[in-house]
């Protein structure tokens, strides 16, 4: 009770301290290492009426002492807020890279696991084999007779082409052109026998049939002749 029955004078200077801590204006409440001290002195400036504050300013001395600040002014709370806020920033960019590089090393060594699972896999395959080095021996021999014999063919072919004339003498047109004479010939004949056919009911006409006969021999002549020169060129090509 005596302490509510405090002066006028005393509640003056204890509003004046409040005042001009919260508006960071004139003096500054300094924090001292010893937070117990310094939340003492505060109280004890503290007027009666603001009793209900003391939590409250127990409270913010917490939070200096966990700021590491000794000067209780805004200006002081705000640049450490600033710069808790700074090292949060860089603390959360820094997980992220190592988290990055985790993720990385964490890939390659499933990478690995999985390559060293293939080469063991393959080992137990070669070591179940009673006969490894012998089938490899053989497949090597077997190589080498495939190598010998493709280089004997690739011989032979160079040796063909050599053998082959620069400029041979009949074209693939003009065989073309040869074999379409040639068709042309044997539809022709196969015409003229179906007229000798359609006139063999008739009574036979000696001089007809010389005429038609002089005629199918020259046709016939000049088949073969055809077919000898066209064969002619042939060998020639190929020789």
């Amino acid at each position: 009770m005596a302490q509510q029955t405090q002066s006028p004078k005393s509640s003056l200077v204890g509003q004046s301290i409040c005042t001009s801590y919260s508006q960071d204006q004139s003096q500054s409440l300094y924090y001292s290492q010893d937070k117990s001290q310094s939340v003492k002195h505060l109280l004890e400036c503290l007027p009666l009426s603001q009793e209900s504050e003391r939590p409250l300013l127990a409270t913010l001395a917490d939070i200096a002492d966990a700021l590491a600040i000794d000067d209780l002014s805004f200006s002081h709370f705000a640049t450490a807020i600033s710069e808790l806020s700074s090292q949060e920033v860089s603390t959360r960019r820094s997980s992220l890279h190592m988290r990055h590089a985790r993720d990385e090393l964490s890939m390659h060594l499933a990478i690995a696991q999985h390559e060293e699972m293939l080469i063991k896999r393959w080992l137990e395959v070669l070591q179940a084999e009673p006969n490894a080095q012998d089938g490899t021996s053989a497949l090597e021999k077997r190589k080498q007779a495939l190598h010998a014999k493709a280089m004997e063919y690739k011989r032979e072919t160079d040796s063909l082409k050599q053998q082959l004339p620069q400029d041979p003498p009949c074209t693939i047109s003009e065989l073309s052109a040869f074999q379409k004479q040639l068709k042309d010939k044997e539809n022709t004949l196969a015409e003229k026998r179906r007229k000798v056919e359609a006139f063999q009911g008739l009574p036979a006409n000696i001089e007809l049939a010389r005429h038609e006969l002089r005629i199918a021999r020259d046709e016939q002549m000049k088949l073969i002749q055809l077919r000898e020169r066209l064969l002619d060129r042939m060998a020639v090509g190929m020789s």
